[in-house]
């Protein structure tokens, strides 16, 4: 493996990465951006059926931490995923999990 990857700042970006995505709620919402280009608050409640406020404060902090991107139109701000790959990261992660007891 190399070496560069496994640096002690590689590793560490990662453990707070994995920290700030280790939500419930921060996955349905990647789970639903991911399937949409961009989202709203509004929208992003909706399908994740978490109150706005619990969304908003997760965004906010998602964003803050470069998960995701925001463009305010309007009054609105929209939500995407900063980085695609990050849902087919998460669906790996899924399928590991089902197939491994160790995760139960």
């Amino acid at each position: 493996m190399d070496q560069e990857i496994f640096s002690e700042t590689n590793i560490e970006r990662v453990a707070e990465l994995l920290k700030t995505l280790a939500h419930p709620v921060r996955l349905k919402i990647i789970d639903s951006l991911s399937q949409h280009r961009e989202l709203n608050v509004g929208t992003i409640e909706k399908q994740t059926a978490v109150s706005q406020s619990q969304v908003s404060h997760h965004l906010i902090k998602m964003n803050d931490r470069g998960i995701l991107t925001s463009v305010r139109r309007s009054t609105e701000i929209y939500y995407s995923l900063a980085d695609p790959m990050l849902a087919d990261w998460l669906t790996l992660v899924l399928n590991i999990k089902n197939k491994r007891s160790m995760f139960t």
